[in-house]
């Protein structure tokens, strides 16, 4: 049902369907169609009505920002920077040029570009909403400066509902659910037609896993505007996520009804497919088909090599996310490109690659530490022990540590014959997780440094092995036995035959072979 049956669906509807022709000619009703995915049909508004008046600059605008949803930010820069030409006093191009800087870390241009747009339109609803925006989505966003702009422009502009809906968005961004829902609410109420904030519901829903209210919204969202296809596609999410396929499917055929037959709706089937119905064989197969006509669709090796690694085919997908980043040039990434990259070439053995991409992942996003132990999981398979030191050590001069921090450092000192510095990893690893095989080491490292056992320096971590061994002694027989002999031996020294002789019966209940404890027994005789 999964793969076959959800393909087969996705592709007879492919094949049948004939697209929408936009015959609307204002700017909002292409905002509609760009809120429905429908690009294609959005552009052919935009451009008409440019070319029926070359100075409205918000139809500039627009178009340049069907552009960067979809990923074109080279694109949408030549219709900004064309919409300032053509009209220096529309607020909005600035607000496009000043995202554009922002993604760049360009912060004096973005700066100067987003004020100038709100100069320009500080009566302005829209340009709020823009400048606002371009602060909540870009990819170096600042929450408090959308937070800030946007409640700037419920005051300028009381009945504009997409200001209310977007502070919504930034207030979920921040964590701030109860906030986004108020403002989701103040939408609706200002604009109850629209569907777009009962899917903004329905997220905040999902997030939390509470997937019958997320439903819910979504249907009211689809009740209100059969053909809004973003509820279909979050539905489709919804269920996939209860392992729900069945109920899935018919959402997925009405996305594709509503996606269209184009190119560009061929490549958002795909990420569909892929990121929220996880069915990789049929991304997959739609992804080479669009590659095939157009080999140049950089976002198809995205999602292509996305699918192969999450199948497990990692020699393809290594060979795709090459192909990927050999054409995206300086598009946009995700953490999540360089993840699954760095997957794919860890398991094709490719370590230096998969090193290279986690250390990406860190640049991009520092919260996520987790990616030091796949750091340090290359350098270990490539036996790069004091890179393996090195990666944890960074991790937990950012983090609190774990126990297994310490223990992959232990194990790495260990083998470096770092012993002093092993054992205090060690240490730290038993006080937080005390556990047999970290007493074990503790034990190993101390017959190194005290060899003739003078000292008795394994004794008390050789009774640690018996105390958390006892546990489950099959599982620790090894452990067990060296324990028992240890300090047979040494009640031996210290005259105690009766323990002696206690502790090497005890090797032989687990280990009736074992020609320690025999030879301890028959010296005692």
């Amino acid at each position: 049902m999964k793969g076959t049956k959800f393909w087969a669906m996705a592709s007879l509807l492919l094949a049948t369907f004939t697209s929408h022709t936009a015959q609307a000619q204002s700017v909002s009703e292409g905002v509609a169609l760009m809120e429905k995915e429908n690009y294609t049909a959005a552009r052919q508004i935009f451009r008409q009505i440019i070319a029926k008046t070359p100075t409205d600059g918000e139809a500039y605008f627009y178009l340049g920002e069907s552009f960067y949803e979809n990923e074109n930010p080279d694109s949408a820069k030549i219709y900004y920077n064309k919409g300032v030409e053509m009209n220096p006093r529309s607020p909005l191009n600035y607000a496009g040029i000043g995202k554009l800087a922002l993604d760049a870390k360009n912060t004096k241009e973005a700066t100067k570009n987003l004020d100038r747009a709100l100069s320009i339109g500080k009566k302005s609803g829209s340009a709020y909403l823009e400048v606002g925006r371009a602060y909540l989505t870009s990819d170096n966003k600042n929450l408090e400066k959308a937070i800030e702009t946007l409640t700037q422009g419920t005051g300028v502009d009381t009945k504009n509902a997409d200001i209310f809906s977007a502070l919504g968005d930034a207030y979920l961004e921040s964590g701030e659910a109860g906030k986004a829902v108020t403002n989701y609410d103040f939408a609706t109420d200002k604009d109850k037609k629209n569907p777009k904030n009962f899917t903004k519901k329905a997220k905040i829903w999902y997030r939390a896993k509470v997937y019958d209210q997320a439903i819910q919204s979504l249907e009211e969202a689809i009740k209100i505007d059969p053909t809004f296809a973003p509820a279909y596609k979050d539905m489709i999410e919804v269920y996939v996520a209860q392992n729900q396929y069945a109920k899935a499917l018919p959402y997925l055929k009405k996305y594709t009804e509503l996606s269209g037959t184009d190119i560009e709706a061929r490549e958002r089937l795909v990420k569909v497919l892929s990121y929220y119905a996880k069915d990789y064989d049929a991304a997959i197969v739609e992804a080479q088909k669009v590659l095939a006509q157009d080999s140049t669709r950089y976002t198809m090796y995205r999602w292509l090599a996305m699918s192969q690694t999450e199948k497990g085919d990692y020699p393809s997908a290594y060979a795709s996310w090459q192909k990927f980043f050999k054409v995206v040039g300086d598009r946009k990434l995700y953490v999540s490109d360089y993840e699954g990259y760095g997957k794919a070439a860890s398991k094709t053995n490719q370590k230096d690659t998969a090193i290279v991409a986690y250390k990406k992942i860190v640049a991009m996003d520092t919260l996520r530490t987790d990616v030091y132990d796949l750091i340090a999981t290359s350098y270990r398979d490539a036996k790069d022990y004091p890179k393996v030191i090195e990666a944890y050590q960074t991790k937990m001069s950012k983090v609190k540590p774990a126990a297994n921090d310490y223990y992959y450092v232990g194990q790495a000192q260990y083998t470096l014959k770092n012993y002093p510095a092993a054992d205090t990893a060690f240490t730290k690893y038993t006080e937080l997780y005390p556990n047999v095989v970290g007493y074990v080491y503790k034990v190993r490292i101390a017959n190194i440094m005290d060899p003739e056992a003078a000292n008795n320096l394994a004794k008390p971590y050789q009774e640690k092995v018996i105390e958390y061994g006892e546990k489950d002694k099959e599982k620790n027989k090894k452990y067990l036995s060296d324990a028992y002999n240890y300090l047979g031996y040494y009640s031996l020294r210290t005259t105690d035959t009766a323990k002696a002789r206690e502790y090497f019966q005890k090797t032989l209940e687990i280990d009736p072979a074992n020609t320690n404890a025999q030879d301890g027994l028959n010296s005692i005789k």
